[in-house]
């Protein structure tokens, strides 16, 4: 097993205390290592840690105190830094930011969504969305239509520097198909940060996705349709921006995956066990 050394930084925001503190963690990729430092944390006392940033680490660059030790499989900086509680966007399974400064910032990240039609007609829909309204949200939205074309899995090529590969499944054709395959499957899709999830509708040519950055993002040529998602949005309290500020924006992150889900060649001969085929769409 190749196992690498990650850091994460750790929120715990409680009506009794808010504080950050760092951890590190041994592990062969880094869903594995934030679960191992969620579970030191809690471990530790703490009542509610939250992953807010996270990076591979060089043990070389340690500076500080830390508990047991720097050759522990898992270990945590002695101090714990407090800091004036501010509402915070909860980012999607899958996706976190890194501890390195960019041009934008993860903390000015909120709810909402833009709205935008480019010259040939096509109108993207990206919707900023929190951990546990990704998947309610993603429902609602399926529910406008009552059958698709199409369902597929992407599975992103920065997850093992391959080729993009698509996975489609003509059979999942209702809403009521796709949540169940989705809550049948959840570690291997939603909370996947190494794919992108579509439901494609013919009616203007309109995909429903979850992106690899646990954004849902809809693209349609259909101004109903459009209307349609804008209202159930509307609905629940989500507001159109112009710009909003995004994780894949200028921000570096990560994409991660749970411990508990497959690895990149075993959720391909899964997903072929249950239905789904492989798809070429350069041959489209």
């Amino acid at each position: 097993m190749n196992e690498k050394l990650y850091t994460c930084l750790i929120e715990e925001l409680t009506d009794e205390q808010a504080f950050v503190q760092v951890y590190w963690a041994r592990a062969d990729h880094m869903g594995v290592a934030i679960e191992k430092m969620l579970a030191a944390a809690r471990l530790n006392g703490l009542k509610d840690p939250q992953p807010r940033e996270a990076d591979p680490y060089d043990i070389e660059n340690l500076k500080c105190t830390v508990q047991p030790s720097p050759d522990a499989e898992t270990f945590w900086a002695v101090d714990r830094y407090a800091f004036p509680p501010e509402p915070i966007v909860e980012l999607p399974y899958g996706i976190i930011a890194s501890c390195i400064e960019g041009e934008q910032d993860a903390k000015h990240i909120i709810e909402g969504y833009t709205r935008h039609k480019d010259d040939q007609g096509k109108i993207t829909i990206s919707i900023n969305v929190e951990r546990t309204a990704l998947l309610p949200l993603y429902e609602r939205l399926l529910r406008t239509r009552a059958s698709y074309r199409v369902f597929w899995y992407l599975l992103h090529d920065h997850w093992t520097n391959s080729e993009d590969h698509f996975l489609v499944n003509e059979a999942l054709d209702s809403p009521d198909k796709i949540l169940s395959h989705l809550h049948e499957h959840p570690l291997d899709s939603v909370m996947n940060g190494y794919v992108t999830l579509t439901a494609y509708h013919e009616e203007g040519a309109t995909n429903l996705n979850i992106s690899d950055h646990k954004q849902i993002v809809i693209t349609t040529y259909s101004d109903d349709i459009a209307e349609d998602y804008a209202t159930v949005l509307a609905d629940l309290g989500y507001v159109q921006a112009d710009e909003l500020v995004t994780i894949d924006d200028r921000i570096h992150h990560w994409h991660y995956r749970h411990p508990d889900s497959l690895g990149q060649p075993d959720l391909v001969d899964h997903l072929h066990s249950i239905g789904f085929r492989d798809w070429n769409h350069k041959r489209q």
